[in-house]
């Protein structure tokens, strides 16, 4: 499987994860939190950890690993069954700006390329839905 084709994968199982996780969005949850790690740990890791289980039903592998310095946002590394490697970094200043660095890991498995890099603005909102359809919107057309 070529990674183009890797990607297509990861892409619709982001489909998959977001036609699973449908539900009404309350009226309280609106508003952005003052608080970072409550628009964290209540939508950016529950996207994550929901998109971790879906990708490992299909046989790839999505781990958080320790965020870049200065972030307070997640970081993961996504391995692929095809054996490419990419790191994803949540990027920006909280509560103006959210992107997703996505970065293909070199074959010695430590340092990434900067030629074969994305980044995908992200709306900054409690609506965990909005996010994964812009997700999926953004890895539609992605190459890196």
């Amino acid at each position: 499987m070529t990674f183009t084709e890797q990607l297509h994968d990861v892409s619709a199982i982001l489909r998959h994860t977001r036609s699973r996780l449908l539900a009404p969005l309350a009226a309280e949850q609106v508003q952005l939190p003052r608080d970072a790690e409550l628009f964290i740990e209540h939508v950016l890791l529950y996207v994550m950890d929901e998109w971790a289980e879906d990708l490992r039903a299909s046989g790839h592998v999505l781990e958080e690993r320790p965020s870049d310095e200065g972030s307070s946002y997640p970081a993961y590394r996504l391995q692929l069954v095809g054996g490419h490697t990419l790191d994803l970094s949540f990027t920006g200043t909280y509560p103006e700006r959210l992107d997703l660095q996505l970065a293909r890991v070199l074959r010695d498995g430590n340092s990434v390329s900067n030629a074969r890099q994305a980044s995908l603005p992200l709306p900054l909102t409690m609506d965990a839905h909005a996010l994964l359809r812009t997700l999926v919107d953004g890895m539609k057309d992605l190459t890196i």
